[in-house]
């Protein structure tokens, strides 16, 4: 089938069946059978070409694969050392190469700390200063276009950003102001509205922030030592703590991560450590898994699980000569919560790496290197978690990579 012409004819009809039939001197008890035939083969044919995995030549650079395999998926970048851009690349899926989204790099008012995507893969929204900027996503080739009213304020220094699994509201943490933002995100154009109740108070330097896959509670970390719970109220997205928040971490935490169970929750603290924290499904509290805090290497900074639940990985951003960072490596016990060594791990990282996402079917791991404004690709090993550079990796991201959003909306379509 792959690569096979078919060749469709179509005819003007009448707007009445029967006319329809009468035209071409069909027997109109046999119509509507005919009619389903020929329906059935326009659904059918796209259908049993993807199936086959066919593919598109192409020469604008953009992978057309019509099984998802490789098209569809887009990564965006904050370039914090940059002249206020944010970047946006295509991923190919199946082999994890990135290639620059058309109009990439994308103008913002700041330069950017954090980015976003939203849950249904329409918007992506950026910390710019004081206020968070707003994109809307074309849904064929990634290039980005700014929302009517952007940017959207949100005093007091927004860093971390995240957005909830329903696509409904988006989340700031404001390092300035000790507080928490809350943003409606209106489904039509992607802009921002306060939440009722916006900001609601945090710990002392909120820095990242993070939503359950559920919807149900945001948590928050603090550069004071603590992690700040609360549950979102599914209708008006406001924000009220659970019981025993804020919850105690040894130092000064900086990324957390609620892995896709739901069940729980990771810090990284600059003691070179990785905390590990169970959530109650009912309230949203804490409380410490066995064997935590879990040795990670120096200067563990960023925070990502992979979409099964199976591993966690850390960037630890201590620059050891000549500027290399690494990556922990993690098998999350599916029972206790409590990490364990992939082999191999750490594994080379790139230069002055500070943030890792992993992709939504959980083939890739990336890694931003600000030091040399690239993003590493790592193939995940599906059954021990060990890290592969692929190759032409790392691939070019512009100045400063700070964060990086991936675009998980296509694979939870057909996945």
């Amino acid at each position: 089938m792959k690569g096979a012409m078919v060749n469709i004819l179509v005819f003007p009809l009448s707007k009445n069946p029967r006319n329809a039939c009468d035209q071409f001197a069909v027997n109109p008890r046999t119509c509507c059978t005919r009619f389903t035939y020929v329906l059935l083969l326009v659904f059918l044919i796209p259908l049993v070409t993807r199936m086959a995995g066919g593919q598109e030549p192409a020469g604008d650079g953009i992978c057309h694969d019509h099984g998802g395999e490789c098209r569809g998926g887009f990564l965006y970048v904050a370039n914090f050392a940059s002249e206020n851009i944010v970047s946006g690349l295509q991923v190919n899926r199946m082999t994890g190469a990135l290639t620059p989204v058309p109009g990439s790099p994308f103008a913002n008012g700041a330069a950017p700390i954090s980015v976003a995507v939203d849950a249904t893969g329409r918007f992506v929204y950026a910390d710019s200063g004081d206020n968070i900027a707003g994109y809307r996503v074309n849904e064929h080739n990634g290039d980005l276009t700014p929302i009517a009213g952007s940017p959207f304020a949100d005093p007091a220094s927004p860093y971390g950003i995240a957005g909830d699994p329903s696509g409904r509201f988006l989340y700031s943490a404001n390092y300035g102001s000790d507080k928490v933002g809350g943003f409606r995100i209106n489904p039509i154009t992607g802009a921002l509205a306060p939440v009722p109740g916006s900001p609601f108070p945090a710990g002392s330097g909120p820095y990242t922030v993070a939503v359950d896959p559920k919807g149900r509670f945001v948590y928050v970390s603090n550069l004071g030592g603590d992690v700040s719970g609360y549950r979102i109220n599914e209708y008006s997205g406001a924000l009220t703590p659970v019981p025993g928040s804020p919850f105690a971490s040894p130092q000064s935490g900086f990324a957390l991560t609620v892995e896709p169970t739901g069940r729980f929750l990771y810090e990284t603290n600059q003691n070179g450590t990785v905390l590990g924290f169970e959530i109650d499904r009912m309230t949203g509290a804490l409380t410490v898994v066995p064997g935590s805090p879990f040795a990670a290497e120096e200067g563990p900074f960023s925070v990502a699980a992979d979409p099964h639940g199976k591993f966690l990985y850390v960037v630890n951003a201590a620059y050891a000569p000549p500027g290399l960072c690494n990556i922990s490596a993690y098998r999350i016990d599916p029972d206790s919560g409590a990490l364990g060594q992939v082999p191999g791990s750490p594994f080379t990282a790139g230069v002055e790496s500070d943030f890792v996402a992993v992709d939504p079917r959980g083939k890739f791991a990336y890694v931003a290197n600000f030091g040399d404004g690239t993003i590493g690709t790592f193939a995940i090993d599906a059954e021990t978690g060990a890290l592969t550079q692929v190759p032409d990796s790392p691939f070019a991201a512009g100045p400063g990579p700070n964060w990086i959003a991936v675009d998980d909306s296509f694979a939870r379509s057909k996945y």
